[in-house]
């Protein structure tokens, strides 16, 4: 899994995983923590898109806890890695700009978008579409089209770096370990997702 994950990132500083590390409650049996985990991970990771790998980790210790390491990039139903993030064009129509990627250009380029380059204005360089340029003879300073800075973010990979799906993480695995609990009748053992300044 992780040679394939490493064989898909391209620059030195991509991030390779995301890692949880959860507690695991010892008033439950030792058996019953693989299907707890087992239970959390589809529902929570693999369900959207995420290949996971999980370890057990101080089974005859003190703190029983699992590190659960997951894949950044979606993986879609056909077993391709989607992107994480797209270039984002920033094309203009009469006066309006507007961001379209790769494929979205195609339909808008039908529509009148045009992409923008820098072109010599008096000796500065200034974003303007080829049409407006080849009427005004300005000559091309370089072959690369106006985007925005850092692309656009696949909405999935965005909502997986968001705080509000991390809280929603925590308050799953506080719900499904509560439901074990509940079932060796330990609700007295209880977890809690939220920080104590949540808590009052």
């Amino acid at each position: 899994l992780w040679n394939a994950v490493e064989e898909n990132e391209k620059t030195k500083d991509s991030r390779l995983a995301r890692e949880f590390v959860v507690a695991l409650p010892i008033e439950i049996k030792k058996s019953e923590w693989e299907n707890l985990l087992t239970e959390f991970v589809k529902d929570n990771f693999v369900a959207d898109g995420m290949c996971a790998d999980v370890c057990i980790h101080d089974t005859d210790g003190h703190n029983p806890h699992a590190h659960i390491m997951v894949t950044v990039r979606p993986l879609a139903e056909n077993g391709q890695w989607q992107y994480k993030t797209e270039k984002e064009y920033l094309c203009v129509r009469d006066g309006e700009e507007k961001g379209f990627t790769g494929a979205e250009f195609k339909q808008a380029q039908k529509e009148g978008w045009e992409k923008q380059y820098q072109y010599y204005v008096d000796k500065k360089k200034v974003y303007m579409p080829p049409s407006e340029a080849e009427r005004n003879g300005h000559e091309r300073a370089n072959k690369y089209p106006k985007s925005t800075k850092f692309g656009r973010q696949n909405p999935i990979t965005a909502r997986w770096n968001s705080d509000e799906q991390l809280v929603s993480w925590r308050e799953n695995w506080a719900q499904i370990t509560n439901k074990y609990l509940d079932e060796v009748n330990r609700s007295d053992a209880h977890i809690d997702h939220r920080s104590h300044a949540a808590r009052g």
